[in-house]
């Protein structure tokens, strides 16, 4: 593997640094896709990127929930929520479970 990885804790969590999220090809889709498994929450920071490629970077890794409890951006509703960390937008992804559904993911 090529992409740098530091553990955030001893089993949860590790920040990947140096990657743009705007530019990540399949074989860095591929490897960020294995660390994601390994430590499950990823931390991108520093990422200076639109909504769109955003949205285009979680739709690497599959289909994009639409929350029915969340506060959406209206002409991006696959955004959920606009936290504000130090007088600026801070985007969130985050992988969520649809169990309250009666089929979830759809």
């Amino acid at each position: 593997m090529g992409i740098e990885v530091h553990p955030i804790t001893g089993t949860l969590g590790a920040e990947v640094p140096g990657v743009d999220l705007a530019a990540v090809d399949d074989s860095t889709r591929d490897e960020l896709h294995e660390i994601w498994m390994d430590h499950k929450v990823l931390v991108f920071r520093d990422q200076h990127i639109t909504i769109e490629e955003h949205i285009a970077f979680g739709r690497l890794f599959g289909d994009l929930e639409i929350h029915p409890f969340t506060d959406n951006d209206e002409g991006h509703p696959e955004q959920a929520g606009r936290p504000v960390q130090a007088g600026r937008p801070v985007r969130v992804s985050r992988e969520a479970r649809s169990g309250f559904r009666s089929r979830p993911g759809g």
